[in-house]
């Protein structure tokens, strides 16, 4: 198999948690700001209109998500926080995120008291209670419906602004990298 330069091959996951039937993708926001990393307390669910059917490869199925903004047609978004597997999955989104913390070293290097970056991380839930992270975006749209826009995206940016002010947030929680184990020998002298 050859593929052209920067192509990706992305593997099906099945074995997803689902939302009254249909496949939903959640997003969370994590801040690299003066070389830290923060993960925002919540994010958002994207419910796809049709049924989910398990080895379907149609569009509507996996992917299609038109009309999210305006609330027109089957597709909705709710708070994270508002789905059954929230209090399972965000700690394994952070576990996910600090080991994947390494990948991000030439950005947070590159980030300072004045400069930073916003991520969008869109994960899928799984049954068993793992997550899997699906895309990274380094430009996350912050637009989306009128209810998301101000129960959650105007709160993630209130709390961006009072970190990077140096202000204590509540809702930023600083991730630190996972700590690979150390072995100690011991000599007798």
């Amino acid at each position: 198999l050859k593929l052209p330069k920067y192509s990706v091959i992305q593997a099906g996951v099945e074995n997803i948690e689902l939302i009254n039937g249909k496949k939903f993708t959640a997003r969370i926001y994590v801040l690299l700001w003066n070389g830290q990393v923060y993960l925002f307390d919540d994010g958002f669910a994207l419910i796809h209109g049709p049924q989910y059917q398990r080895g379907s490869t149609q569009y509507g199925v996996q992917v299609d998500h038109r009309g999210y903004q305006t609330g027109v047609g089957e597709v909705d978004m709710k708070l994270f926080s508002e789905t059954s597997c929230f209090a399972k999955s965000m700690p394994k989104a952070k576990a996910a995120l600090r080991q994947i913390l390494p990948i991000f070293q030439n950005t947070l290097n590159a980030t300072s008291t004045k400069r930073y970056l916003l991520l969008g991380i869109d994960l899928l839930p799984l049954e068993n209670g793992a997550v899997k992270f699906v895309e990274i975006n380094a430009i996350p749209n912050f637009v989306h419906s009128q209810r998301i826009n101000q129960q959650l995206n105007v709160h993630f940016f209130k709390h961006v602004m009072r970190v990077i002010y140096g202000l204590d947030s509540n809702r930023l929680l600083k991730v630190q990298p996972a700590v690979s184990p150390r072995v100690f020998v011991i000599k007798r002298t």
